[in-house]
This record gives C-alpha cells, structure tokens and sequence, in this order.
C-alpha cells in the first residue's frame, strides 16, 4: 500500500522499450537502480512534505505526512535534499545491491535444490508459473479438499486462479472467507503468506483438529496473486513496480488497483494523475482484475470475512480509509484486530499495530474498505514484514519469509474463528501427541469467545479408548482465565485414545470441538516409545561452553528479543533457551565459533535425538560461509558432523536425529552445536532448545518362557521346550544366543522364574 511517484525516466524507458518492441528489437534490460537511496527524511510542514514528495523516486514507508517518512531517492535528488537543508538518514545506501543481494539468493537456492517435490517452498522466492504450479498440485493431492478455478483473467489475459478448501460434504450453507494477496506486484513476501495458509489447511487438516475444525466449517477462497500482470513485470523488467500494466498513454502506465474499488472513489489518498502509484483509474473498477475481483467476492451469500495482505510495515488495518467514511460497527473491527495482532505477536514476536486506515493515512478506493462496508465483511489489511525500509522494505531477506508466513497464518486462523465459530477452543498439540502405554495425561485448554461468549459452566471432554463404543464423559476443572483441565487417560499399547470437548454458549447451546464431535474427534495414538532424556533448558543439565568466538557464546535465559535476528521466545514454550550471547543490542556470535557439549548421553538401537534450533542472520544480507553445525560422538573421542545449517530463517525450526543412520547406538554419546562467524557483514543469532532422545518400544514382547504360546507361563512350557529342543526350532533358545543347546534349559528355568509381563 505504500505510495510512488512515476519518474521521468521510467517513462522515458518504457517508451523506449515500446518503441523498440514494435521495432522487433530485443525487450530493455531490466530496469536498474545503482545508486539509489532508501532514506528517512523529516519534514516539519505541509510545504516541507510537499517537496519530499517531488523530490522522492518512490515513498516507502506507510505514513504519508508531516514527520518520519521513509522515500527512495536518485543519486541527484540525494544531492538535493541534502542542499536543501534537509538531513536524510541513508537506510539503503545503494538500492542495486539489494536487488542483485536478492537475485543471488535466489539464485543459490535454485542451485542447491532437489528436483522435483513442491515447486514452491517457504526458504526462497519464486515467480508466477512456480506458484500457479504450486496451487495445481496441493489440489491434486486433496481433491477431496481444495479445488482450483480461474475466476477472470487480467488486462494482459493472464487467468486470476483461486482455490477453495472446505471440508467434505454440502458447503452451501458454510459461512465464506476470503484472502488475497500481491494486488501490489512488488510486495513479493505476502505470495508465500497466501500460500503457506492454503499449505497447512490441505496438508494438515488429516493431524491438526484446529485446521481440520476449521476447514469442516468454513468455505475458503484464497487468491496468492491477485495483480498477475504486474508481479511476472517485477521478475522481468523492474523489481520495484506496485501498480497493474495499463497503458495509460504518453508513456504512463497502470492503475493502482487499492485505489479503483468503488468505495469513496476519486476521495483523498488517490491520484488522478496517471505517473502516480496511487493512480486511481479513469472510473471505479476500470480495471479487470479488480472487476474480476469484486464480482467473484459480490456473488458470496455470506462472506463473513476477508483480508487483503500487503507490504510493509507490520500493521493490521481495518476501516474508515478516509473521513469520509461511515463505520457503524468500527469499535468491533478494532477489537477483532487487536486479536488479530496479539496472535502475530505470540508466534515469532513481531508486533503488527492494529489501527484504524485513516490514522496511517487515508487511502480512497481500496479493497478492504470496499470489501468491508459494501459487502460487509470484517475486512482488514495486513501490512506484512519488515518496520521499515531499513530491513530490506520491498525485498526482505528470504530467511523472513517463513516466519512472515507463520504469524499471518494465525492471524488468518484468528479472525476466521472469531467470524465463523460460536465458541473458540484452543487446544495445545501435546493433547494429541503419542500416549504410552496406559498414560493419564492432563491437559490445558481454553474456551473463548468468538460469535457468542461460553457459558463458563459445563466444559466436559467425551473420552473413548479405541475406535469403537460409546464415549465417556469427563468433567473439565475451571482454572481461571478461560482456562480448563481435563486428565485424558489411554489404553494399552497399539490402541487408540480418541477425545473431543464441549463447552456451552451463555445462551445454552452446546459447541462440539472439533466440530463434528463424536463422528470426527481428535484421535491419538499409543505407543510403546519412551522419552529418556528431555531437557527444556530450565536448567544446565551438563552443557559446556567453549570456542574460540571473540562475542556471541552460548548461555542460558530467557530470550533478551534484541531486534537483531535473535528469537523472541524460547522454542517449546517453558521459558528458557540456550542462546548466543542472549543480551539487548549485540548479542550476534563474533569472529570464531560457540560450542555447545552436552554431558554423556544414552541413545541406545532405534533411539532418535530431537532437537529445536535457531540459525538467523540480522536482515540485510547473505549467510557468507556462516553456519550452525550439529556433532555426534558414539566413543568419548572424534566427533562427525551430521548437519550443516547455512540457510537463515527467523523461527525455530526442529530436526531429528535417527540411531543407524545419522549415529551408532552408544551409552557414551555426546552432542556439540557449533555457530560460527566467519564470513562479513553479518550479525548471526543462534538457540538450541528441546532437546530429547526417545527410544521405541515394542507393542508385543516376546515372551521367552511361554514356549507354547498360549499366553500363560505354566508347566507345560517345559514339555513345549524339550520338544522344541528335541525339533531345533528357534523357540528352543532362550538365552538369546543363536543356538539351541543345553544352556537354554537353565536360561528356560530363569526366565520361568521372572515371568512376562
């Protein structure tokens, strides 16, 4: 949503590239930005903002007014500004590297990618093929979920694709949500955002009963590229290009599509000049995508609600855009915003401002407003990552682009609940995590209001063990704050514990989640695994610290949140981490290596070792040979490095080592994480946290001295053994040595003597 003023020699480009076109030359190289400037300028007054403005390329930041503003600048207007008597402070000192920074890191994943898989993934960005592939094959893997459709096509006939995940079964009379995203073509990051929530609604609705409560209930439409024509322009001639490719005449092109809806049209915050990036278009919906648009959300019968996801700035919007505006309900948009960013804020530690449009700036014609007062929707624009320009603006490192796509998940998820469900539970995912054998396990969960508030009274859970029978009713335990305690108890090993909840609405209506209750319930599995080691680093439980770093060692706390690329919060949610350095302002590993040693472990045949980790390099640049390395030793010696981290990315992220193949069992086992330092022009931040080591059980034992096998151990299994003996079948060996021979008669009488369980 960020303004832009067309130059002069944008134009003079296009123009050039036109005329050569009909001329059958070449297409013009890409459009360049060597040196060019991101800079924060600080006008005092109306006539101060007015000639910033003239002098600006392009307004970055959000915030169009007298103070801060955020622009980019040539080398000569630079100059200027500075001749002025203005103090521009330089966020970007050279726009160009930042693109061609951009360009090689898309390059050097493309290169080290597996062929194959997913043409899309969250590490890297992609451009518009990729994702319209990526789209058809989520589609392809659930049928039963997702489908695709084009709902128009673009002023350059490119098809507008769409796709609807529901549950099974007649969706006519679920309630509808509505996400879109890059109807500015330069706002790369919120793409994957679209993506990743059609991602997790199809590919974990089979073993997330938030998600499949969700999908069962809702009719979703998600459009990842609304703005095809111009987004395929930014990957081919000009990165930082916002507004659709209408020629406008004269060697003006596009239409701001967030200025060409019908709501308050022509009003403050657009431009009827055809060289603005606020350019409204000739007439409301002058546009096809955003007629094509419109159409396709006018012909829902309850479109509950929708967001329109931008960057950046880290905001959550809602309406009035402009004073012109009436918003009778705005009171409860803000409120559903609020939540909107508390859940942002809960997942990486990003906070997102949550605001009426107008108090940023008032902005006439855009989606949201449109799509909010006309329809009536809770409408809302997001503002996507970073704060400012400083940290990439329009081309954020890709290491942010998961933990972007994480928190607007859940912003997504948050107003879909609050719109769609009568009561809102949230459960955490160890309710549903492996059981072992026999286990009672007691679970926190909340009830909260969404459509209606919950009575506060009657929260039960319905419990079975197994498939099968009648579900028992078990009373939940009120803590306080909405929260409750239900003990879950399991059966025996290889079975099934399958559970829902139910609260009441304080008009008396009871609320099944999942939704459909006893015909869907959240099913967990039990299992004969045992977690023999598991530290949450709430306290040192042997880890040593060395290496040759000069800053940045590891210690334990409390994540500090310094802003430099460091984790906001600890991984698995009990407060502590292991952390590099750990303080406010510099806390990034410096010249060398941290080591991280674990005292002596246990991982026996089968175990597996898990782990969270965190590997992040402060925005702004490539990891340079920096790395987070993880080290086995199976004899108190040599260690073997069994994984090399060189991707950044600013959230936790967890991985598995398997016994037999990344080590050999030993009771002597030792673990080293290493963060290292040596590249430049990075700040590199790095956390281990969860670490445990699990070992399988078996479902079945074997039980030696029941040699005839009717499940009891009684004198007849010495006839059965002799005669085992006499036949040399392997029920005969009873020390487990391979052979038959007299020695498992005594081994036979020990076992006899211990029994089975």
């Amino acid at each position: 949503m960020i303004q832009r003023k067309s130059r002069m020699l944008m134009g003079l480009i296009l123009a050039a590239g036109t005329a050569l076109g009909a001329m059958g030359q070449n297409k013009p190289e890409p459009v360049r930005y060597d040196g060019y400037r991101v800079v924060r300028v600080e006008p005092t007054t109306q006539q101060e903002l007015d000639r910033i403005i003239e002098l600006s390329d392009s307004v970055w930041s959000e915030r169009v007014g007298v103070g801060p503003i955020e622009i980019q600048v040539s080398p000569e207007h630079f100059a200027q500004i500075r001749a002025e008597g203005f103090a521009p402070v330089v966020l970007i000192d050279d726009l160009q590297k930042v693109v061609d920074r951009e360009r090689a890191e898309i390059a050097a994943a493309n290169a080290n990618r597996a062929r194959g898989g997913d043409a899309i993934d969250f590490t890297n960005y992609y451009p518009f093929a990729d994702h319209v592939t990526y789209m058809n094959q989520l589609v392809a893997e659930r049928p039963d979920l997702a489908s695709i459709q084009s709902i128009g096509q673009t002023l350059q006939s490119r098809d507008i694709w769409t796709v609807n995940v529901t549950g099974p079964g007649d969706a006519s009379n679920r309630p509808q949500v509505a996400i879109n995203a890059t109807i500015h073509a330069r706002e790369w990051i919120v793409t994957p955002t679209a993506q990743y929530l059609l991602t997790r609604l199809v590919r974990d609705y089979d073993t997330d009963p938030r998600v499949r409560n969700i999908v069962d209930t809702v009719d979703w439409y998600i459009t990842p590229v609304l703005n095809a024509d111009g987004y395929v322009y930014t990957w081919t001639s000009d990165r930082y290009w916002r507004k659709n490719r209408r020629n406008n005449g004269g060697g003006s092109f596009g239409v701001d599509l967030n200025r060409n809806f019908d709501i308050d049209w022509g009003g403050n915050g657009s431009s009827g000049d055809p060289n603005s990036e606020t350019y409204r278009g000739t007439a409301p919906f002058s546009e096809p995508e955003s007629t094509v648009i419109s159409n396709f959300m006018a012909s829902m019968d309850d479109l509950r609600a929708h967001v329109d996801t931008h960057s950046y700035s880290q905001l959550v919007l809602h309406a009035p855009g402009t004073f012109a505006q009436s918003v009778p309900n705005e009171s409860a948009l803000h409120a559903v915003a609020v939540e909107m960013s508390d859940a942002i804020l809960a997942t990486n530690g990003a906070f997102y401002t949550p605001q009426r449009g107008l108090d940023l700036y008032e902005a006439a014609g855009t989606f949201s407003d449109w799509s909010g007062i006309v329809l009536g929707a809770y409408a809302y624009t997001i503002e996507a990552r970073p704060t400012g320009g400083g940290l990439g603006g329009f081309s954020p490192p890709a290491s942010e682009i998961l933990p972007t796509a994480q928190e607007i998940y859940q912003a997504y998820m948050t107003l879909a609940e609050l719109r769609t469900q009568p009561l809102r539970f949230v459960v955490p995912a160890s309710a549903w995590s492996d059981y072992s054998d026999s286990e009672t396990r007691t679970v926190v969960f909340s009830v909260l209001d969404a459509l209606n508030q919950p009575l506060g009274a009657n929260v039960k859970a319905f419990v079975r063990v197994g498939s099968s029978g009648g579900f028992t009713e078990v009373a939940a335990t009120p803590l306080g704050n909405d929260q409750y305690s239900v003990d879950l108890s399991a059966g025996g090993c290889n079975s099934t514990l399958e559970f829902y909840f139910q609260a009441m609405t304080s008009t008396g209506t009871a609320v099944d989640f999942p939704a459909n209750g006893s015909s869907a319930p959240i099913v967990a599995s039990v299992t004969a695994d045992v977690v023999t080691f598991s530290d949450n680093a709430e306290t040192n439980t042997g880890w040593t610290v060395s290496g040759d770093a000069t800053d940045g060692q590891w210690n334990r706390g409390v994540p500090a949140n310094g802003g430099r690329g460091d984790p906001a919060a600890d991984a698995d949610g009990s407060g502590q981490a292991w952390l590099t350095d750990n303080v406010a302002g510099n806390s990034d590993v410096d010249n060398g290596e941290t080591i991280l040693t674990s005292t002596q472990l246990d991982a026996p045949a089968g175990s597996r070792i898990g782990y969270s980790y965190w590997f992040n390099d402060i925005p702004g640049g490539e990891i340079n040979g920096d790395s987070f390395r993880v080290q086995v030793s199976t004899d108190g010696g040599a260690y073997t490095t069994v994984r090399t981290v060189t991707s950044a990315a600013g959230t936790w992220r967890t991985d598995e080592l398997v016994e037999g193949v990344d080590f050999s069992a030993s009771s002597n086992l030792r673990l080293r994480f290493i963060a290292n330092d040596i590249g430049t022009q990075n700040v590199i931040e790095a956390g281990l946290d969860a670490v445990s080591i699990t070992v399988p059980g078996n479902c079945n034992p074997v039980c030696l001295p029941d040699v005839n096998g009717d499940g009891m151990v009684t004198a007849a299994d010495f006839t059965a053994w002799v005669a085992a003996f006499n036949a040399g079948d392997p029920e005969c060996d009873q020390n487990s040595d391979g052979a038959c021979t007299a020695a498992d008669f005594t081994a036979w009488v020990a076992n006899f003597n211990a029994g089975c369980p």
